[in-house]
């Protein structure tokens, strides 16, 4: 008679699910002058003269060359700094990547507070949730079980265990040098967002 699943067994179908996820990510960086890059966007320039002459920037691109199914698309056209195009998720299904990075990212010994900085500014905008996609999502990194769908409640549920989990004292200075005005995050708690979440976490239909 053959044994059941055991916890190692868990523990390396993760491991080859992690492998898999690293390969499918590919990335690149871009690397220059800054001064100069801002003068060819047209930067205003009484910002570009704060800057130090050979003041470098860079720029890392990650791409998912097999991502979570599930996602729709639309293009997106615009005229500032310069007039491009793009093909971009649509908002539900960032949504659905940023809750996946809430619920999932391994944090180890620092909590990331960008990630809730994020979730603060889609359920401001009532942002609906793409359920769906953040189920594939979950699939693909071996957070959620193939057999039984993800829903909203479950969602839910998951969220106010990772909110409970968390310090977020830590996240709001993890979060507030990349920020102009951090007094948003003054009043971050467990109570402000299991509110927000209660409140403006909607499926979307």
């Amino acid at each position: 008679m053959g044994r059941g699943p055991t916890i190692e067994d868990a523990g390396d179908l993760r491991r080859r699910l992690d492998a898999l996820a690293e390969s499918r990510i590919r990335s690149a960086f871009i690397k220059g002058n800054t001064r100069q890059m801002m003068l060819s966007i047209d930067v205003p320039r009484e910002v570009i003269s704060r800057m130090h002459t050979d003041q470098k920037i860079s720029v890392r691109f990650e791409l998912d060359v097999d991502p979570p199914a599930g996602f729709e698309c639309e293009a997106r056209t615009l005229l500032l700094p310069i007039p491009f195009s793009v093909l971009t998720y649509q908002l539900p299904d960032l949504l659905a990547g940023k809750l996946h990075a809430v619920l999932c990212r391994p944090w180890k010994s620092r909590v990331k507070g960008r990630d809730f900085y994020d979730l603060v500014w889609f359920l401001g905008r009532k942002v609906p949730l793409h359920v769906e996609h953040l189920e594939q999502r979950m699939l693909g990194t071996g957070d959620w079980p193939a057999a039984g769908a993800l829903t909203i409640g479950k969602v839910v549920e998951l969220l106010m265990e990772k909110i409970d989990a968390t310090d977020f004292s830590e996240a709001a200075r993890e979060v507030r040098p990349y920020l102009t005005d951090p007094q948003g995050t003054e009043m971050w708690s467990r109570e402000f967002f299991k509110a927000i979440v209660t409140q403006h976490l909607t499926p979307l239909r």
